[in-house]
């Protein structure tokens, strides 16, 4: 939550992130494990600390951020391994600025 506050406040128009989403064990082991192959060995931490979609909708709205975007069908893999390291795991979101948001109301507001 830090991360994201910091990254609304520094943008000027909107955020772009792209992370993962955890609706159960099975999703929690495919994650740890995607985690410590692409990442242990470069030293990276594993805090394997994933956020439901319903955690990420709630840091948005927390924010005062508009979700612009969310695509969860990135296809990162081939399509042999797609069954089991893509099925939603991932996700790219665009938050626009809330300012933004109200700007774009006020010069057009029937849209």
């Amino acid at each position: 939550m830090k991360l994201l506050k910091e990254a609304v406040r520094v943008a000027r128009k909107a955020v772009v992130i792209k992370d993962h989403t955890c609706e159960g064990l099975l999703d929690k082991l495919t994650l740890r494990f995607m985690d410590h192959v692409g990442n242990a060995h470069h030293g990276v931490a594993l805090p394997y600390n994933y956020w439901s979609r319903g955690k990420w909708l709630e840091a948005f709205s927390a924010l005062e951020v508009s979700l612009a975007a969310w695509k969860e069908e990135l296809n990162l893999y081939p399509r042999g391994a797609r069954w089991l390291f893509d099925r939603s795991l991932h996700f790219v979101a665009r938050l626009d600025q809330a300012r933004e948001c109200l700007e774009a109301t006020a010069e057009h507001p029937y849209q």
